[in-house]
């Protein structure tokens, strides 16, 4: 049986599972990839708030550039098994660092392949925002994104020092056909 996979918009009726998701990560500075600062939120409800301010350019911060937040779910289920942030554009920080895309997967949920599948949803997520190419990028040390990055088609450019961790990251770019 094949089971199939989606990217929903996250909503206050799922405020359970968002809150299991996030639980399911060890707290940390860096926060959980992809969630749009889901660590650091008070409340399920203010959150949610964030997340309509960042979808447009005329009421998200200053600093940020818009975005969408989806959830991975099996079908007819709301377990969330992966959350993914789709930028719309990048900013000088993003072009070096962050990319159009950041994810996560449950650490539960880790090698079922959900990372290629989540990255493969919000590529479809990109072409239905009409980009014609996204950045990712990854740690150096980090080899399942890497592999999941490269499954997805991306095309390696190059890799930069990150000052703050001392880390490489590498980004890659992948086309979106239309």
């Amino acid at each position: 049986m094949t089971i199939t996979y989606h990217l929903i918009p996250p909503t206050i009726s799922l405020e359970k599972e968002i809150l299991a998701y996030k639980n399911e990560f060890p707290a940390s500075a860096e926060g959980i990839a992809g969630t749009s600062y889901l660590s650091f939120a008070t409340s399920i409800s203010d959150w949610l708030a964030d997340l309509k301010k960042f979808e447009s350019k005329e009421t998200i911060p200053d600093n940020l550039v818009p975005g969408f937040e989806y959830l991975l779910v099996a079908e007819h289920s709301t377990k969330i098994l992966g959350m993914l942030n789709l930028r719309t554009e990048l900013n000088a920080t993003l072009e070096k660092f962050g990319g159009h895309i950041g994810y996560s997967i449950a650490p539960s949920e880790r090698g079922k392949g959900l990372g290629k599948e989540i990255l493969r949803l919000g590529l479809e997520k990109a072409r239905e925002l009409n980009l014609e190419k996204v950045l990712l990028v990854c740690n150096e040390t980090n080899l399942p994104s890497q592999k999941i990055i490269e499954a997805n088609g991306g095309r390696f450019e190059n890799s930069i020092l990150d000052p703050e961790d001392n880390q490489r990251v590498l980004r890659y770019w992948i086309s979106i056909e239309q």
